[in-house]
């Protein structure tokens, strides 16, 4: 954020969730794809690669050193000050992402609990769909406001988590991920 620039912190955020659900999409269906056609042993030497080469490029990025703040200028924040202005949109954030969490997180077993498959096509949808609305809506905190964006997602969130409740099929669940998707942009 450093380099972008403080009023592009939404935007930042926005890319970092688009970079983090895109190796989820691409690593569902490519670790199936591993397991089921070369064996494990090629995910895992895939996996050290690619963190061998993530810490190859990240090592020749040049240090970005922040600018002096008005706190540093005044003298140190206290750490309760600060906790106590954060902490609100921190609670509410954690308790905005239970459901999105769950989700990414159990799908599959949800689809297994069903005896579904392609538990991992499905995992890729929904990280698609999340990038898609990120890309689409990285700007809506600022365009909107944080207050409004939040009713907004937390509705799509209520509603994707609904259809995967009440619909028990596997193209309702693709539905309600969907929802859940356009919740976190």
């Amino acid at each position: 954020m450093l380099v972008a620039g403080e009023k592009q912190t939404a935007t930042v955020i926005s890319y970092n969730g688009i970079a983090s659900y895109g190796g989820l999409a691409l690593g569902a269906t490519l670790g199936v794809f591993l397991d089921q056609h070369i064996g494990m042993y090629a995910i895992a030497f895939l996996t050290l690669a690619l963190g061998a080469l993530g810490y190859f490029l990240a090592s020749r990025k040049p240090n970005v050193i922040a600018p002096p703040s008005a706190a540093t200028a005044e003298g140190q924040i206290n750490f309760i000050t600060v906790l106590i202005k954060v902490a609100p949109y921190g609670i509410c954030l954690m308790l905005a992402g239970l459901g999105f969490g769950t989700i990414s997180n159990f799908i599959t077993l949800y689809y297994d609990h069903f005896h579904w498959e392609h538990a991992a096509l499905c995992l890729s949808v929904f990280s698609v769909l999340f990038i898609i609305g990120r890309m689409f809506f990285s700007n809506a905190i600022n365009d909107y406001g944080g207050v409004k964006v939040a009713m907004a997602c937390l509705a799509c969130e209520t509603i994707g988590l609904l259809i995967l409740a009440l619909f028990q099929q596997p193209y309702f669940a693709l539905a309600g991920l969907r929802s859940l998707a356009l919740a976190f942009h």
